[in-house]
């Protein structure tokens, strides 16, 4: 848990790049990892919703090992 910095990526990026650090995230896991996506101790004041929905995003897409 805690895979996404908070103060970092989650406040100052862009959602693709949010998207793309979170399936990098989920890749680097690997098959059966178990991993469970969060940020490194809540959310900073002023997070753009859309950085939050980024995740979401690759979560649905990514994150299902078949």
């Amino acid at each position: 848990m805690g895979n996404l910095h908070p103060p970092g990526i989650l406040l100052k990026g862009k959602p693709e790049e949010v998207y793309q650090e979170t399936v990098r995230i989920i890749k680097m896991a690997g098959e059966g990892g178990g991993l469970w996506i969060s940020s490194g101790g809540g959310m900073a004041p002023n997070t753009p919703f859309e950085n939050i929905d980024a995740i979401i995003k690759a979560i649905e897409d990514h994150g299902r090992y078949r």
